[in-house]
């Protein structure tokens, strides 16, 4: 989220990631708010989108509990979804569009399937938000004038120890390759944290479970398990711990802010921190390339594929003008 007034920063887990791993993208994202015009479709980051848009449905309208309605429900929203793409996109996308829903559906179908087969819900009562959609929670955070924010797919409670549960839902290339970094994930001790703040009960024991779901259409040569849940619990001791490692990344990020607000240059305070996965992992890897040779106009490539927060706000401007001059023009019509 980042700086919302002189004496609030809103922090998130994802600004924090991205400031650990390269300054660079920290920059260019948080800093000075660069967004692309135009989000170029790739298969792994829209089914993960679809995936779990679909689920909110499922979830909101009971899961396997009410499967005569959740089910097709969930289907009604990937086809109208799909509908929806295909409607936007030119005939050379429309290749990518239905590859992008046909493995949705199918990774959807099969998730259904072994709900039904091992139970995995059945140990939790889901709480999802009153519209389906994720909830957003915020929490003081151990810097004066900050605070911790984010977003939940699913809360709830676990039935037999009364814990509370957070579920997060990930739409992966290869499960095992998750599951061997999530006992020092920082993501589920921040759900921690701001559930916990957020719980009438503090002292409730907290669980985040992982809810793992392996994008491909599991096909005959396709090397199961397709789903697989982790359940961590993080303890009282554990949070304390993780809040002061949070103090020490946003003030590292703070300091950042301070000196390019100072004046210094980005070049030596927001530095890269080049890896092979920034092909395909960095929406600004092609601009970061440019940014390394001081003869290039970057500039022009911002101006031309990214927008700042002034034009987006005068293109919103300028969009809310015009329906308000279809809205005038129309009523004058009739």
């Amino acid at each position: 989220m980042g700086r919302q007034t002189e004496s609030n920063y809103s922090f998130s887990h994802s600004e924090m990631e991205v400031h650990k791993q390269c300054r660079r993208r920290w920059y260019l994202k948080y800093y000075l708010k660069l967004r692309r015009n135009r989000e170029p479709r790739a298969v792994a980051r829209d089914t993960g989108i679809l995936v779990h848009s679909a689920l909110h449905e499922f979830y909101l309208l009971g899961g396997l509990t009410n499967r005569d309605i959740s089910v097709p429900r969930m289907f009604e929203f990937i086809n109208h979804a799909r509908d929806t793409d295909l409607a936007k996109v030119s005939e050379t996308e429309r290749k990518d569009v239905t590859e992008i829903h046909d493995v949705s559906r199918i990774v959807l179908q099969g998730y259904v399937e072994w709900l039904e087969e091992t139970g995995a819900d059945s140990y939790y009562e889901f709480h999802p938000g009153a519209d389906g959609t994720e909830v957003e929670l915020r929490a003081p955070g151990p810097v004066e004038g900050t605070e911790i924010m984010g977003y939940l797919d699913l809360a709830g409670t676990h039935k037999q120890s009364g814990d509370l549960v957070v579920m997060d839902t990930k739409v992966v290339a290869s499960i095992d390759d998750m599951i061997k970094n999530l006992a020092i994930n920082e993501q589920g001790p921040t759900y921690a944290i701001l559930s916990k703040v957020n719980d009438p009960d503090p002292d409730r024991g907290f669980r985040v479970v992982w809810n793992f779901l392996k994008r491909n259409k599991q096909t005959a040569r396709a090397k199961p398990p397709f789903y697989q849940r982790y359940e961590l619990a993080i303890n009282q001791a554990m949070l304390q711990q993780f809040y002061l490692q949070l103090q020490g990344q946003m003030e590292e990020i703070l300091r950042t802010e301070a000196r390019l607000n100072a004046g210094e240059s980005h070049v030596q305070v927001a530095y890269p921190t080049p890896s092979k996965d920034c092909s395909w992992k960095c929406e600004f890897f092609a601009l970061c390339g440019q940014m390394n040779d001081p003869r290039t106009d970057s500039t022009w490539t911002i101006n031309q594929y990214y927008t700042t927060p002034g034009q987006r706000d005068a293109a919103r401007l300028e969009a809310e003008q015009a329906a308000l001059a279809d809205t005038t023009n129309n009523t004058e019509g009739e």
